[in-house]
């Protein structure tokens, strides 16, 4: 969970840690109500979105120390087949 706090109000986010990384000005994070959003949240107490994608993001989410580059992974389509093998050896 992160907390984001301004003057007037106290905003709980819910993000679970991996999807969440913290910068040298501020912190980034895909907030539970918007999987598909990354968002930044910057030590002078603002909240900006940065961009938002077309699947939900996966389990990791990591910023290069200069905060040029994002990497991040996605929720594919998550099937599975079950198959009868004969004569396995």
């Amino acid at each position: 969970m992160i907390l984001l706090m301004d003057d007037s109000d106290v905003n709980f986010v819910a993000a679970r840690s991996y999807e969440a990384q913290v910068a040298r000005s501020g912190i980034y994070f895909v907030p539970a109500e918007a999987p598909k959003s990354l968002r930044y949240f910057d030590f002078a107490r603002q909240t900006r979105p940065v961009f938002q994608v077309d699947k939900n993001f996966g389990d990791s989410l990591s910023v290069s120390s200069d905060g040029r580059w994002i990497l991040y992974s996605q929720t594919g389509d998550m099937s599975g087949d079950i198959m009868l093998v004969n004569h396995f050896q």
